[in-house]
């Protein structure tokens, strides 16, 4: 088995244990979720109640980040209220983390090469991929690290899609312009329309790529 099939191996495992904690863990949606997250529920809830972008049905309210804040209108719209809803949205939260550590991993693992530089050594290469797996797995269970994106709030979305934006370049070397397809360079715009989407503040991101594609 190579590195890149036990690291995801390793991911799916350790994905359906946090899965189980946040669907069957009473104290879950406090436990993980922040109290700023709270705002995108409620303005949710208003929003598929019909009501306006509004936070206490009195005033409106466009403080939130679009994608994250469309994301959790849904359960809303579908029937689901309460906890229930925040459940729905914090394992949604996961598979993204859980799409974000994949590529990770796969970036991982193509740059050890599955240790070629080892040649032909077989136990010392079973060595090197435990350490890493090793590694990855103590990253991924840490549960303050996984707060950091499991939270109920927008960060669930920036870092996947910023996951996605860093593999994409680096798998043209950076060279925006003149070794990226037309594909490539149309992806890459969607992944930094949706990375403004997720916070409007990546429009400073969107800026250094635009230089770095004039440079």
């Amino acid at each position: 088995m190579t590195l890149a099939r036990k690291l995801l191996f390793a991911l799916g495992i350790v994905t359906i244990c946090w899965a189980v904690i946040l669907v069957t863990w009473g104290p879950a949606p406090f436990a993980f979720s922040f109290d700023d997250a709270y705002y995108y529920f409620t303005i949710g809830r208003n929003w598929a109640g019909g009501h306006a972008s509004t936070f206490d049905l009195i005033d409106r309210t466009n403080g939130y980040h679009p994608l994250w804040q469309l994301i959790a209108t849904v359960p809303f719209v579908f029937g689901l209220d309460g906890l229930t809803a925040v459940r729905f949205l914090l394992v949604v939260q996961l598979v993204l983390w859980a799409g974000a550590m994949a590529v990770v991993a796969g970036a991982v693992a193509r740059a050890v090469d599955d240790w070629s530089r080892l040649g032909d050594h077989p136990e010392a290469k079973r060595f090197c991929d435990l350490v890493v797996v090793t590694a990855f797995v103590v990253l991924w269970v840490n549960p303050f690290i996984f707060k950091m994106t499991v939270n109920g709030l927008e960060s669930g979305v920036v870092v996947p899609v910023a996951a996605v934006l860093l593999a994409t370049s680096v798998g043209f070397g950076g060279r925006f312009m003149s070794r990226a397809t037309s594909r490539q360079r149309w992806m890459t715009g969607g992944l930094l329309a949706l990375a403004f989407l997720a916070r409007t503040d990546a429009v400073i991101l969107c800026a250094t790529v635009a230089a770095w594609c004039a440079l």
